[in-house]
């Protein structure tokens, strides 16, 4: 090997010298950790009917979920209905992605909208922050998968 051009570091070890794997940083890492936040949001919210708030959310995704079940679209990420939208445990990276769509096209529905807003207002998000926000971060993924010369 030539000299001054490490392998590994005594603090990383091997971990850092690679650039990072796109399954375990977007779709495990960042999208759990977006759903996550959103979770802890929704749990404290402090107003009396916060259960309801994730019950109608969750009732909407699994409707989303139905609806998009009968698309003809072969290319939209499948989510996960067993164990909900906001869960993060029996849930695999490409269910999480497809989550995360379901949400977005969950944030466009009035029942959400009354819901959520409130909750994002408090955090000073509005609506159309979190929709643009998921809009890039899905397109940013999709980039990153795709074969870009």
């Amino acid at each position: 090997m030539m000299e001054g051009v490490p392998l590994s570091s005594t603090v990383y070890g091997i971990n850092k010298i690679l650039p990072p794997e796109l399954l375990h940083t977007t779709d495990e890492g960042c999208s759990h950790y977006m759903l996550q936040s959103l979770k802890q949001r929704l749990q404290n919210h402090n107003v009396a009917g916060v259960t309801s708030i994730v019950n109608t959310i969750e009732l909407l995704h699994q409707k989303m979920h139905c609806i998009l079940s009968r698309n003809s679209e072969r290319d939209i990420p499948p989510g996960s209905t067993r164990s909900g939208l906001l869960q993060d445990t029996l849930i695999v990276a490409t269910e999480r992605k497809g989550n995360l769509l379901r949400l977005l096209y969950i944030t466009y529905t009035d029942t959400a909208i009354d819901q959520l807003e409130p909750v994002l207002e408090e955090s000073g998000v509005s609506m159309e922050e979190l929709q643009e926000c998921l809009q890039l971060y899905l397109t940013m993924c999709e980039w990153f998968h795709a074969n870009n010369p």
